[in-house]
């Protein structure tokens, strides 16, 4: 990944496993910015970073100040697990060492778990992320079709 803010950074934080190019060919930030626009987040992105960000001061980091987290900053705050050298004078662009260094890690831990295990032990694991995020989208549903409209 190189800039993510928003929900590019909530998509990602959804994600099992990070990997962020190391910003040396261009720069690169993680940033929930809503706070400096004054945009209320939804309970379904509050609860994907308690989900996925256990330490206090960094949620705090993110979703009250808004911090911008250089990939360095993100890697040593456990927002990332890699950063992918993009350094050096190779004619491949950023991302496709980027997404070299994701297939790496993929292949990595995919021989760890039995087949179907990681769903189920996630389903429990994020439980109560699940369950606000269903809330959420129960909540922001459009109105139901058949009933007229009130003007």
């Amino acid at each position: 990944m190189v800039h993510c803010f928003a929900a590019g950074f909530m998509l990602a934080l959804c994600c099992d496993y990070r990997v962020m190019t190391d910003g040396s060919r261009r720069r690169a930030w993680l940033c929930m910015n809503e706070v400096h626009f004054g945009a209320p987040w939804p309970l379904s992105l509050a609860a994907i970073l308690n989900a996925k960000v256990s330490d206090a001061s960094l949620r705090r980091r993110i979703a009250l100040e808004g911090h911008r987290f250089t990939p360095t900053e993100a890697h040593a705050a456990g927002i990332v697990d890699r950063l992918a050298n993009c350094s050096g004078t190779s004619v491949e662009l950023g991302t496709e060492i980027v997404l070299k260094e994701a297939t790496k890690l993929a292949t990595e831990v995919s021989t760890l778990p039995k087949e179907g295990v990681w769903g189920a032990i996630k389903t429990f694991l994020y439980k109560d992320c699940l369950e606000a995020v269903q809330l959420d989208a129960r909540e922001h549903t459009l109105p139901n079709p058949k009933m007229p409209a009130k003007l």
